[in-house]
């Protein structure tokens, strides 16, 4: 499952404990969905970075975002950075890391590709092999591969924990049962959060139900 190029740099001022436990989840979390996503051949051609971050190293609006550079040629990406904000809740945390693994996917198989267009000097993006302009000219909500990234993400958490639960695929070597526990944990605290709150949306507490099997 391994992904040999890829480094995860923790917020600062983390725990030795708390580093630890988070690289374990978080790495086993981007193998597993890459796995899920692309060949194992395209996937050892890539490294990516992996920064988490507090709030104010981002817009108001921002959980995460992947950082891939245009040039004026159309090239498919092999190197990429990836910021995940962590002031959110863990669950967030894994939603935002497996839409962002979706975008990753369509760069790295050219489903999405951008460049600089010598004519204006901008940055145009072409989507399934059409030129679709430029970002900024397009609503967030209508970016075909914002689309995808939003409707594959909770899915693709909620395989990952699907595959973590099963006692038969745990380890020594994996140490999934712990990685299962510690999903388990934090997941049933955002709960009980919720639940105290009264005021959240019903889905909030729907999809962690799932996750954990409630």
């Amino acid at each position: 499952y391994t992904m040999k190029k890829l480094e995860i740099y923790h917020k600062r001022n983390i725990g030795t404990g708390e580093k630890y436990i988070n690289e374990l989840v978080y790495r086993h979390l981007i193998n597993f969905t890459l796995e899920n996503l692309i060949s194992k051949n395209l996937k050892n051609k890539l490294k990516l970075k992996v920064y988490f971050r507090k709030k104010n190293s981002f817009d108001k609006q921002t959980v995460g975002y992947l950082l891939t550079y245009a040039t004026t040629k159309t090239v498919p990406i092999r190197s990429a950075k990836m910021y995940i904000r962590t002031d959110m809740s863990f669950l967030n945390i894994l939603e935002t890391i497996t839409h962002e693994l979706v975008h990753l996917k369509q760069y790295a198989t050219g489903q999405l590709s951008k460049r600089i267009w010598k004519s204006d000097n901008r940055v145009h993006y072409r989507w399934e092999k059409k030129d679709i302009g430029v970002q900024s000219d397009i609503e967030y909500k209508n970016r075909p591969y914002e689309i995808e990234a939003f409707e594959k993400q909770f899915p693709l958490v909620d395989k990952w924990t699907n595959y973590i639960k099963e006692p038969k695929n745990w380890t020594k070597q994996n140490k999934l049962g712990l990685i299962w526990d510690v999903v388990l944990e934090q997941v049933k605290r955002e709960l009980k959060v919720l639940e105290e709150k009264q005021i959240s949306k019903a889905g909030n507490q729907e999809k962690r139900k799932q996750l954990i099997g409630e």
